[in-house]
């Protein structure tokens, strides 16, 4: 088993050797390893291959592989004796969800790494690391404090200048104090870091200290230097193949544009980015690419292109989405593979148990679409693990000053929803929203403890005397997003003392997961709003603000369809705007278009919601009604008709009206008539109308 050991280490030194250019020896090497480490059943190595494959796939831009390959090595470093393994890999692991955004992850896996490190006292030699990245990671989530003191960390540890990396901390130090809008401790640091840069001859980083110059002169408002900064840090991104940085560099640089309204220019940028981000395989930057595209084609008015390209966000946010679920479930395997391996009694072995449910449970989670039932399944599943008489989930609304429950269930019963006020001073939930903390009560008989421990809640003991059954445990646990509360779980039992250390931190899990479900399931509905209002606007005429003739192509078969099958009256009329043409020519198109617009907001008055107003071509407009007494229809037109008249006149010669040509059909009667030929005998009558004489109302029945 030695000799195994040491040629394995063998192997190991070789490839670290290798590691800093990814060629065909070094992916020969790393398969080798895990080959005779596989068949020799050696965990260590199996770790090590897989830890070296993450290194690959990351450096090659993979970097959602690279996860996945992380999480593979962590699960081999649970087996005794390798726990030194478990720091490098977390550290890993960090750095990856750092780079494709996701950073609180990154900080729980960085300070994972930490205490492993701190509690076995192994790769000491990591610390000065993982404190940086983790002062990166909260750069990431705008915590320049933290990154300052975790920084800080950094420096105390080690003689900065010595540091091999010490131009990543002194450029992680500019961002903060950038964050803090500290422009000049800021810039010192950007040029030490460039200093350090020269001396060293690291030439592909100093592009990132460009990007530090361009958010500089942001702060200080100097924009053209801004852009001058960020156009040269992607240029030598770009040159010198050295992308590592170019995702974050990229996005800030279009929000920048955006900001600026500098739409025409950012269209090209993103679909640059987009086929950069193509060729290296970065899969995770692909939605926030399509979201600024979206923006862009919406401030161009180029509707069709601004809903593909919310579309492919929408699509790539989702598999985004469908990754970081399946890494959850992949790292809760890991943890339930630690947990087996430390089994020590009962209620351990009962805490994998509960880890198995959890596991069956996110799925439901994470693909929820409705929230009542998803509080009645987790209701469900939850009573497999643990005592629960009453369960519900509640949002905070903070327009309405609000905690909503949107569903409860008390012994197997739904009591629907209940609305607890900030204001309620009497409120365990509320004391939970003030505090950012989780209420947990044992035994609610226990007054003096409640009163201890939740002194701002004014209960009094006559307001707490019960009788007959109800809750003695409680736990009221924040869904917390980042520094957030965004909603709270409400787990209660009839029995004293239910819920056991092991249950709380299963709680704990369950509610990180919820209020990422949650999350996600306001962002899917607000996508699919914007969609909605997308699809609206394709088919609204901008001119008039009536429905356009796409939408006439897209609404009238349907309509006329369902109105012969149900039976119902039916009109439509053809309108043709009188002189339009010569005061076109007369006036300019501008008064032209003033007088569609009047129009429009003639039909937008008269017709309403009793029919369908289309912008059918030029100054040709249709109305389509359904299921409407036909004298009331014919009232409607004649109203029109008389309205127009008055509508636009510029010379007392030259006035604008409306020739109206209808068909009306009684009881949807016209079961052998096509379309097409309904169409026709609006447009025979419109022609009557033409015919004897301007601003003229005629109708044919069918």
């Amino acid at each position: 088993m030695h000799k195994i050991r040491q040629q394995i280490e063998e192997m190991t030194n070789q490839i670290n050797l290798n590691l800093h250019r990814i060629d065909s020896k070094t992916l020969s090497l790393i398969d080798a390893l895990m080959a005779f480490s596989t068949k020799e059943n050696d965990y260590f190595g199996i770790s090590k291959a897989h830890l070296y494959l993450g290194i690959v796939d990351v450096e090659k831009g993979n970097v959602n592989d690279g996860i996945s390959q992380y999480i593979m090595a962590l699960s081999y470093t649970f087996y005794e004796g390798l726990e030194a393994l478990r720091p490098p890999v977390l550290n890993n692991l960090g750095v990856a969800q750092n780079i494709i955004g996701n950073h609180v992850a990154a900080i729980e896996h960085l300070s994972n790494a930490k205490n492993i490190i701190n509690r076995y006292q192994v790769r000491l030699d990591l610390l000065p690391i993982i404190h940086g990245n983790i002062a990166d990671a909260y750069l990431g989530i705008h915590q320049p404090e933290k990154a300052l003191e975790y920084l800080d960390k950094v420096n105390e540890g080690i003689a900065l200048l010595d540091y091999d990396k010490a131009y990543l901390i002194l450029a992680n130090y500019a961002e903060a104090y950038l964050q803090l809008k500290s422009p000049e401790k800021a810039f010192n640091y950007i040029l030490w870091c460039e200093e350090v840069l020269n001396n060293r001859k690291y030439f592909s980083y100093l592009s990132y200290v460009d990007y530090l110059k361009a958010k500089y002169f942001e702060l200080l408002h100097a924009y053209e230097d801004v852009e001058i900064f960020y156009k040269k840090a992607i240029d030598n991104q770009i040159k010198d193949s050295q992308l590592f940085y170019y995702p974050k560099i990229s996005s800030d640089y279009m929000s920048f544009l955006m900001d600026h309204q500098k739409y025409e220019a950012c269209v090209p940028f993103i679909k640059r980015s987009l086929e950069l981000a193509k060729i290296n395989h970065w899969d995770f930057i692909y939605s926030e690419y399509y979201s600024y595209l979206s923006e862009c084609y919406r401030a161009l008015s180029e509707w069709e292109l601004a809903f593909n390209a919310i579309n492919l966000y929408f699509e790539h946010n989702n598999k985004n989405k469908e990754r970081l679920n399946q890494y959850q479930l992949n790292l809760l395997n890991a943890q339930e593979s630690l947990m087996r391996l430390e089994i020590k009694n009962n209620m351990l072995t009962q805490s994998i148990e509960n880890m198995k449910v959890v596991n069956n449970i996110l799925k439901k989670i994470n693909a929820v679409h409705n929230l009542n039932d998803l509080v009645k399944d987790l209701y469900i599943e939850l009573k497999n693990i643990f005592e629960i008489d009453t369960f519900t989930i509640g949002l905070l609304e903070a327009e309405e000053r609000k905690i909503t429950y949107i569903a409860k269930y008390e012994n197997d019963v739904y009591l629907g929803t209940s609305q607890i006020d900030y204001d309620n001073d009497k409120s365990f939930s509320v004391w939970a929203k003030n505090n950012l903390m989780p209420v947990i009560i044992h035994n609610a008989d226990d007054f003096d403890y409640i009163k201890t421990h939740y002194a701002a809640i004014k209960l009094s003991r006559e307001d707490y005397i019960k009788k007959g059954n109800y809750s003695k445990s409680i736990v009221i646990w924040p869904l917390m997003i980042e520094d957030e509360m965004i909603g709270l779980i409400n787990i209660q039992a009839l029995k004293e003392h239910a819920y056991n250390t092991y249950d709380l931190e299963l709680i704990e899990m369950l509610s990180a997961h919820l209020a990422i479900a949650l999350i996600n399931n306001k962002q899917r509905n607000e996508l699919n709003h914007m969609i909605e209002k997308l699809n609206e606007l394709s088919f609204i005429d901008s001119l008039t603000g009536i429905y356009n003739r796409q939408a006439f192509n897209e609404f009238l078969p349907s309509l006329y369809k369902e109105a012969i099958d149900l039976k119902q009256n039916l009109v439509f009329a053809m309108i043709d705007l009188d002189n339009f043409k010569a005061l076109n020519d007369a006036f300019g198109h501008q008064e032209g278009d003033l007088c569609l617009q009047q129009f429009g907001d003639l039909l937008k008055d008269v017709v309403g919601n009793l029919g369908y107003s289309y912008r059918y071509g030029g100054d040709e407009f249709s109305v389509l009604f359904m299921g409407i007494e036909l004298e009331v229809v014919d009232s409607i037109l004649e109203e029109i008709c008389q309205k127009s008249s008055k509508m636009y006149t510029l010379d007392p010669h030259l006035t604008v009206s409306a020739s109206i040509g209808a068909v009306f059909i009684e009881n949807g009667d016209c079961a052998d008539l096509q379309m097409r030929s309904f169409i026709s005998y609006a447009d025979n009558a419109l022609y009557i109308a033409k015919s004897e004489g301007k601003n003229t109302y005629r109708r044919v029945i069918v």
